[in-house]
């Protein structure tokens, strides 16, 4: 529901029932999926609200807020990042210094590029502590191969400087 949540937002109100595929890679060539596209609704939302609403969002990311994990270079990723608590224990007390299993999910959800959305995620870590911690830097990865193939390339084929940002971005 987050996902469509940032994907609502992103497309600025239009609710449509997710997929997860467009295309297939086989053997002979990629395939078409079906088109299993529905608009569900379409949510009124003033176009100031939905400004300050992305514009919150493109800042999580790329004002060096809580997901700036995920920043990649060139590319207008909004996100929201979050905790759902486990535990009262966890209130205010640092993730890594709590056992696994009592540490808050992590997560983080958003959409990309900014104003004109192709992909809309969330991703959610199990006793992972923070969003921005441990939810952004999973989508970043999604994120990178997502772009490098809509750019019509592939993961062997990236250029050594795209390497060398990627784990400078990453620390």
């Amino acid at each position: 529901m987050l996902a469509v949540f940032a994907a609502t937002v992103g497309n600025g109100g239009t609710v449509w029932r997710p997929h997860l595929i467009r295309t297939r890679e086989i053997r002979e060539g990629v395939q078409e999926a079906e088109n299993t596209d529905a608009r569900v609704r379409t949510v009124p939302l003033q176009a100031r609200t939905l400004e300050v609403i992305k514009d919150a969002m493109w800042g999580v990311v790329n004002d060096l807020g809580t997901g700036a994990r995920a920043l990649i270079a060139g590319r207008d990723v909004c996100a929201k990042t979050g905790t759902a608590q486990v535990f009262k224990a966890s209130r205010d007390v640092d993730a890594d210094k709590l056992a696994k299993e009592k540490r808050d999910h992590a997560w983080f959800v958003g959409f990309a590029p900014r104003d004109h959305p192709q992909i809309a995620w969330a991703v959610f870590v199990q006793n992972g502590g923070h969003g921005g911690t441990t939810a952004a830097p999973i989508a970043r990865a999604v994120l990178e191969k997502f772009f490098l193939k809509m750019d019509g390339g592939s993961p062997d084929r990236r250029p050594p400087e795209a390497h060398a940002a990627s784990a400078t971005l990453s620390r």
